[in-house]
């Protein structure tokens, strides 16, 4: 049965823009924000590691801090979430579409908040898919946030085909994007402003989102990265020493917007797909996030992210991979991630199809194992209560299991 949520329409969503309804704003030249009205793209300008780390914006209330712009009363944006480890009032429902490589992840909450994380690729498949689950899933008629963490094709391409089904409020981005200059690239990033111009919010690391009892921290943006670590983090990181390591990569990876979603004492980690050079620098010598309930693995699982000491040093008791069946989850990968110390559970959307059974999860954990005729474009879901408990659940075959926060 669906679960039927409060309208989106009934929060301010405004807010995340420097304003509510009415009103117009215009970005400067030097990136910052002018005016504090919804209008074309706003800027969350404040740099990581300042005393204010970043912007932070109240949804559903009254107030909120875009940069140097406000809008009602000023929140602290400290970087500190007021509500972190506070028991929140209902559940948090997250959701992982297979869009076959791609990213998108759902995030709703008991009082009707809706983010989606990134959008698969364009066409009709995933656009239906991700509609599928905002609609017939969650019962909902909007999506309130949408971040896109880059803008390659299998995160952003399924954005305009979407927004033609599911209308979205707001949009985060890393800013504009680097590989704009001709081809796909320009295809994609002129698609994206075609249906996100005027409700755009460029945010960098620092900036926060509290929606109910749900708030998301911005890790890495631009290729830029927090200076001072999140509450919980900033211990030195074992994993550190002699740890692996690889070359600088250049692109749009490297400019993924990556969070921490948390939910009471519920911790996820989201780094779109960082590549490995910036994951060891959030890492490495302080784990500046410090530990994580739940990895949804970065870049889909290829060898290039995944850092051994980002990912030993967060320590996640549960790992998501959003792989497809021969894209992503790679072999290294596994081997990584079986051998932390903590031997967490990994589920993945598909099975990865070009490796043996010892580099995949159990069957049990794959949502999709075969493709073709064969492919079921099942989700994954997890629900995380009050208490803190996790349940993720593989809907093709009824399989879950429960997981403490810590």
């Amino acid at each position: 049965m669906p679960i039927v949520r409060s309208s989106a329409t009934a929060l301010c969503w405004g807010l995340l823009l420097g304003g509510c309804a009415g009103g117009s704003g215009s970005e400067d030249s030097d990136g910052s924000s002018s005016s504090a009205s919804i209008g074309p793209t706003t800027t969350a300008s404040t740099s990581a590691g300042s005393s204010t780390q970043g912007a932070t914006s109240t949804v559903g209330s009254t107030s909120a801090t875009v940069g140097d712009d406000t809008a009602g009363e000023l929140t602290d944006g400290g970087g500190e979430s007021e509500g972190t480890g506070d028991v929140p009032g209902g559940v948090l429902d997250v959701y992982w579409v297979d869009v076959e490589g791609g990213a998108a992840t759902l995030f709703a909450t008991s009082d009707g908040s809706l983010v989606l994380v990134d959008a698969g690729f364009g066409g009709d498949r995933d656009a239906d898919r991700i509609a599928a689950v905002v609609q017939e899933e969650i019962g909902a008629d909007a999506i309130d946030l949408l971040i896109v963490t880059h803008y390659h094709v299998d995160h952003v391409g399924g954005v305009p085909p979407l927004v033609e089904r599911v209308p979205v409020a707001a949009f985060w981005d890393h800013g504009d994007s680097v590989e704009a200059g001709g081809g796909e690239g320009q295809a994609l990033w002129n698609g994206y402003l075609a249906v996100a111009d005027g409700k755009r919010t460029v945010v960098a690391p620092g900036h926060s989102v509290q929606l109910g009892d749900l708030r998301l921290d911005v890790v890495s943006a631009g290729e830029d990265l927090i200076e001072d670590p999140l509450p919980g983090g900033g211990a030195p990181n074992p994993a550190c020493d002699g740890g692996p390591q690889m070359g600088v990569l250049g692109g749009e990876n490297p400019q993924s917007v990556g969070f921490v979603a948390h939910f009471g004492g519920f911790d996820l980690l989201d780094l779109g797909d960082l590549t490995w050079s910036y994951e060891v620098e959030l890492a490495c010598p302080v784990n500046r996030i410090g530990a994580i309930d739940l990895y949804q693995t970065t870049h889909h699982g290829l060898a290039e992210s995944g850092a051994v000491q980002l990912v030993e040093g967060v320590d996640p008791t549960v790992v998501v991979m959003n792989n497809g069946p021969h894209k992503g989850g790679e072999w290294p990968t596994f081997e990584r991630l079986f051998a932390l110390p903590n031997t967490p559970d990994v589920w993945q959307l598909h099975r990865a199809l070009d490796n043996d059974d010892a580099h995949n999860t159990v069957e049990e954990r794959i949502a999709n194992p075969g493709e073709g005729g064969d492919d079921m474009a099942r989700f994954l879901h997890a629900q995380v209560d009050a208490a803190g408990t996790v349940t993720l659940t593989n809907p093709r075959n009824g399989h879950t299991q429960q997981y403490a926060s810590r």
